[in-house]
Parts: C-alpha cells; sequence; structure tokens
C-alpha cells in the first residue's frame, strides 16, 4: 500500500475504481520509468546473491522517485502488478520466449470489463493491448507500431513495424504464473546474457531514447540520430536524458569496465 500512494502521489494520480480508464492512467504514467540494467547490473557484479538480487516494488518506485532509476522486465512487471492489485485490479504476470529462450521475458494480463488486456512495461508498452480472440491488435506507438497476433490456444506473437519493416518480438502464453515460479525466472535471468554492457532506453511522446554502452540512438517517425557519448561526460551525458542519478551510472560503469577487463585478460591468457 505504501509504495502504490507513493507512485499515485508521485504521478499526480487518482484512481477512484478499478476500470479501463483508470489502467490507462496508471500504464502510461508507469512507462516513465526507464527500462534500465544498471540496476541489475549492480545487483549481479556488486556483491549480491540469490534473492537479495531482486529489486522488489518499494525500492523501484523509492530508487525512481529519488534517482530516476527503472529496471528490467521481471523488477517492472513485478512492481506494476503489485500496484495494480493493491488497486483492485485481478491481474497475474505471464511468461514469454525469445530468441534468447523460453521464460526469459514476462508481461502482465489484466481481466476487466469481460476483456484480458496485455501490458509490458518492460517493453515500454504504453498502454494496455487487448488479447484478440482471433486475428490481430495493433497499436500506433510513436515512430513505431505494435501488433499482437493470436497464434493458437493461449499463445500470442507481438511484433514491432517500424519504417514498413515487420520484426517478430516475442512469443507469450496466456497461462498466469504463481509468484514462486517467477520469483525462480526472475532469479535465472541474471544468468542471461547482456548484463556485460550497460542497456537504457525510454519512450517519450517525440520518440525514443536509446543507449548501449556509449551509443546513443534517438529514433523518432522521421529516422534515428546516433552519436558517441564521450567517455568523460557518460555520467552527466546520462544523467542528463534520462535523469538517472549520476552515482549510479558511475557505479555500474565501473562494474561492467572491470568485468570487461577480466574477460579480456582471460582471453589472452595462454
Amino acid at each position: 500500500p505504501v509504495t502504490t500512494k507513493r507512485f499515485l502521489e508521485h504521478f499526480g494520480i487518482t484512481v477512484p475504481r478499478p476500470d479501463l480508464a483508470a489502467l490507462e492512467r496508471i500504464v502510461a504514467a508507469f512507462s516513465h520509468l526507464p527500462y534500465e540494467n544498471l540496476t541489475k547490473v549492480i545487483r549481479k557484479h556488486g556483491g549480491y546473491a540469490g534473492r537479495a538480487r531482486l529489486r522488489l516494488p518499494a525500492e523501484v518506485i523509492e530508487s525512481h522517485i529519488r534517482h530516476g532509476t527503472g529496471g528490467t522486465c521481471f523488477s517492472l512487471t513485478y512492481c506494476l502488478w503489485a500496484i495494480l492489485e493493491t488497486l483492485g485490479f485481478v491481474a497475474y504476470p505471464i511468461m514469454a520466449e525469445m530468441n534468447i529462450g523460453e521464460n526469459v521475458h514476462c508481461t502482465l494480463v489484466v481481466l476487466l470489463e469481460g476483456r484480458a488486456w496485455m501490458i509490458d512495461p518492460g517493453y515500454l508498452l504504453g498502454r494496455p493491448l487487448p488479447l484478440p480472440p482471433v486475428g490481430e491488435v495493433a497499436m500506433a506507438q510513436g515512430e513505431a507500431s505494435v501488433i499482437l497476433r493470436h497464434v493458437r490456444g493461449k499463445h500470442y506473437d507481438l511484433h514491432t513495424v517500424r519504417g514498413g519493416v515487420e520484426k517478430w518480438r516475442y512469443r507469450v502464453r496466456n497461462e498466469p504464473v504463481d509468484h514462486a515460479r517467477f520469483f525462480d525466472y526472475w532469479e535465472a535471468s541474471f544468468d542471461l546474457p547482456g548484463l556485460g554492457s550497460l542497456l537504457i532506453t525510454q519512450r517519450t511522446e517525440g520518440g525514443q531514447r536509446y543507449v548501449r554502452n556509449r551509443q546513443f540512438q534517438w529514433i523518432t517517425s522521421q529516422g534515428r540520430e546516433n552519436r558517441k557519448i564521450a567517455p568523460d561526460e557518460y555520467e552527466a551525458t546520462l544523467a542528463r536524458i534520462f535523469g538517472i542519478a549520476p552515482e549510479i551510472v558511475e557505479e555500474a560503469r565501473a562494474l561492467v569496465t572491470a568485468l570487461q577487463r577480466h574477460r579480456r585478460k582471460h582471453a589472452l591468457a595462454p
């Protein structure tokens, strides 16, 4: 309840009842939290172990308010799940497969007004998408559009379309996952590829900001702007672009740099 109260107060939201209008306001506000793996890098390489690695809802919201951080799909999904349940919504997480394997991504399903709605805070979807019983639904999203397509039974594919090119992103199965299994998948995600580099992305009304290590992209309907971030301006630049506290960026960057140095050393060893 305290986490939900902090979230609602921070974004100036009132929820008189758990209806679709309220859900859309909550999801739109929650999409301001960036997708970033800096906090996960710190939990993986910064001396944490087991369940202590997991950033729970109170920490996710408080850290966003104080330091501008967000999270990756598991921490964001679990946080939004907790908020929605506190507000009286019927919601549950479901798992997805990507090119790298099964149960490596997660989304939420909300049962509301006789329909099932999918929410994906880890993929920066700014609105709920109805799960179509047949066919597909599409949603414009800034410079791109999103298609959610029914495949068979409980399976749905999510595609993005940018510049006329459609790309498959993941397949979800609409089967509720309980807390225990969700936590198991979350812990296993610390062994997936990707935590050897820094990644931050955030949607705005004008487009999408994207940073991988020192490469910055600003993606709009007009195209992409690319530039390299100078090493001595890295923390200040990310603070300016995303609002993330420089000390968080500095800690994550130092851990990734040490990891990369360690890997190079062992790769060169006879």
